[in-house]
């Protein structure tokens, strides 16, 4: 079990090989009457400092980013080299030269509920950023089909100011017509 820097808990399945063949004969003495020749008892030494080791290094880190993967081959490569040849341990005579990690640290319940919150806020978040992009295209949209739309109107008015004009134009021509034939006509009548 291993404790990352928020408190979260996961499991990490590792495969650990220690020697005791290198030890010198005082270390030796001294590590079989500590362990009163058990090797089961020299076993939970070795993981009682692997899993120390393992909360230092996991409480370094983010669980977010070594079980989501991104800082994962940094924390292995932390652990690996606080616990291989750990001197805590070559001074008891025993040497850790075999240390794998077997897959991503398995979250514990309120970890994984954690995390599926997460995913949930960040597919939230890329759903909003996509709605305001669609909001942003639809406003544009908008603004442009509202200028054509005004210089549409801005054209129809110009054109009826223009036959309103030309309309004018003609009728006070027309009047003009209509008094020359009238003085015309008085003119002739005379």
């Amino acid at each position: 079990k291993i404790q990352f820097n928020n408190k979260s808990t996961a499991d990490l399945n590792c495969m650990i090989g220690y020697r005791i063949d290198g030890a010198t004969d005082e270390q030796f003495v001294k590590l079989h009457q500590q362990v009163e020749g058990s090797d089961e008892k020299i076993w939970r030494l070795v993981l009682t400092e692997v899993n120390t080791i393992a909360q230092c290094v996991a409480s370094q880190f983010d669980p977010s980013e070594v079980i989501g993967g991104e800082k994962f081959p940094d924390f292995v490569k932390a652990l690996a080299s606080a616990v291989m040849h750990n001197e805590i341990l070559l001074k008891q005579g025993i040497d850790v030269d075999v240390f794998k990690v077997d897959g991503k640290p398995d979250p514990d319940p309120d970890t994984k509920k954690q995390f599926a919150e997460q995913r949930e806020a960040a597919l939230a978040k890329e759903l909003a950023k996509s709605q305001v992009k669609k909001l942003e295209a639809e406003t544009e949209r908008e603004r442009a089909e509202a200028a054509r739309k005004t210089e549409h109107e801005k054209i129809e008015a110009q054109a009826l100011m223009a036959k309103e004009k030309l309309d004018y134009e003609r009728q006070k021509q027309n009047e003009v017509i209509a008094a020359q034939k009238k003085l015309e006509l008085a003119q002739i009548a005379k």
